[in-house]
């Protein structure tokens, strides 16, 4: 018999314990139509909108992936998910 996960394997939003987000990012969950995915989310550090990208990882890639560039988006007025 299959076994199900029910539970995830770290409560709330996964994050490396060892990886700390850039000021003004924050780990969170976004609910969808499709269902509920782990973000980081610039949002806080954005002064002044321009524009808003989703930055959505390859097939072996993790949300991670996008620590480098959250900080300089939110710089220029992108809000980047």
């Amino acid at each position: 018999m299959e076994s199900v996960r029910t539970q995830p394997i770290l409560p709330g939003v996964s994050i490396p314990p060892f990886l700390r987000p850039p000021t003004g990012v924050t780990a969170r969950a976004l609910t969808t139509d499709r269902g509920t995915f782990a973000v980081l989310d610039n949002g806080s550090a954005v002064e002044g909108s321009r524009g808003s990208a989703l930055l959505v990882p390859g097939f072996t890639g993790s949300k991670e992936d996008f620590i480098a560039v959250l900080a300089p988006l939110a710089a220029r007025g992108v809000h980047a998910v």
